[in-house]
């Protein structure tokens, strides 16, 4: 089992966004609505840095393939099922010890002032 280790090299995938339909009221579910996930990626990519090699970097492409897979899969009723859904498959790819998934939906139906809804979850290899 790997300790944790405060001093993780950290790669960041900002601001991708996807159309899609999760929400638990009705109205969420039949309306595409925008999403913006930012993934914190935590490892040690020093034989990236080194190798200067996509071979033994973490691809920018596949991270995207997941969460895309899964922002346009079934819906689900709340963001904290999304990005732990996020965390778990990005985790089960054995890339990097751990992740912080962060899923905004910036249009909420409700009839106040709020310029949206987001969570942010961090979870690590060893949690498992």
């Amino acid at each position: 089992m790997t300790k944790r280790n405060d001093h993780w090299d950290i790669l960041r995938l900002k601001g991708m966004i996807f159309h899609a339909r999760h929400g638990s009221l009705s109205p969420e579910r039949e309306l595409d609505q925008r999403f913006e996930v930012d993934l914190e990626i935590m490892g040690d990519f020093r034989k990236a840095a080194q190798s200067d090699s996509l071979k033994e970097a973490v691809d920018y492409r596949t991270l995207h393939q997941v969460v895309k897979g899964i922002l346009e899969g079934p819906p689900k009723k709340l963001l904290e099922t999304l990005a732990e859904t996020i965390a778990k498959e990005l985790l089960a790819l054995q890339l990097f010890e751990g992740v912080t998934v962060r899923v905004c939906k910036p249009h909420i139906p409700y009839n106040g002032i709020i310029n949206g809804a987001e969570v942010e979850i961090t979870r690590w290899q060893h949690e498992k």
